[in-house]
């Protein structure tokens, strides 16, 4: 008996040592954390999975185990983490938000509007949620859902510049040259880029405006002095100018710059 004793107070012993040295929940989310920010995503699941495990009924190191698991890109995962988010409270937008825009990835477009729908009832304040379905709306020639849905971002969030090109393009399609410019001067002011630059001068172009288009392609030139289809834009707007010099100096410039055909 005494034998007995004294191995379960070795045993005893042992289980202490084991328990003071197990991190707390804390560290153990912070130690994942660290894991995830330095590229060792395989690291940061197992550490969010025991965090998980000593508390199940904290939804922070599921999230953090999703944005790992997009990490390894094994979405597939990231999708049941997110459904076992949800399953643990059912009211939480941010989970239906990240789970439609994964379901989106997989091309699974049903399911990804019907959370991107649910999660906007959950949170009609939630901007990405908008712009996500809008994107998925405009692929699918929605125009005019799609249009609300940029509307709607840009209202949450003024500075929403790929919302504002968005919306720019989708104005532009249906016509709407004014809005579009519109929605283009904002993107710009707030980012400005050789794309949106080269957009807005296609625009302009459009719209008979060929020294603003010039302008525009010089710019975006400016950014990217290796964009051949700005140079090739800006040889057009100088030829309808009659600048026949100018405009075969860019066309130049377009075709050396141009991509060799595979």
């Amino acid at each position: 008996m005494k034998q007995l004793a004294l191995a379960w107070c070795f045993l005893s012993s042992i289980l202490s040592i084991t328990a003071s040295t197990q991190p707390s929940y804390d560290a153990l989310c912070d130690q994942a954390s660290a894991d995830y920010d330095s590229g060792n995503f395989e690291g940061a699941i197992d550490k969010y999975s025991t965090a998980f495990k000593m508390n199940p009924q904290a939804t922070g190191p599921l999230f953090g185990r999703v944005f790992a698991r997009i990490g390894k890109n094994d979405i597939k995962g990231a999708i049941e983490d997110c459904t076992q988010i949800i399953n643990l409270d059912p009211h939480n937008a941010n989970a239906f938000e990240m789970r439609g825009k994964l379901k989106n990835d997989l091309n699974d477009i049903a399911g990804a509007l019907a959370d991107l729908n649910h999660g906007i009832e959950l949170d009609a304040k939630n901007g990405d949620a908008y712009f996500l379905r809008g994107k998925i709306r405009e692929g699918y020639n929605d125009l005019s859902g799609a249009l609300s849905d940029y509307t709607e971002a840009i209202e949450l969030d003024p500075k929403n510049a790929p919302a504002f090109y968005f919306r720019a393009m989708i104005r532009g399609k249906s016509g709407d040259i004014k809005g579009a410019l519109s929605d283009l001067d904002k993107e710009i002011e707030i980012t400005p880029s050789d794309q949106a630059y080269y957009v807005r001068g296609a625009m302009k172009q459009s719209a008979g405006d060929l020294d603003g288009a010039i302008a525009d392609f010089t710019k975006a030139i400016e950014l990217n002095p290796k964009f051949a289809d700005a140079y090739s834009a800006r040889s057009s707007s100088k030829r309808l100018k009659k600048d026949y010099a100018g405009a075969r100096s860019d066309q130049d410039m377009a075709e050396k710059l141009a991509p060799e055909p595979k």
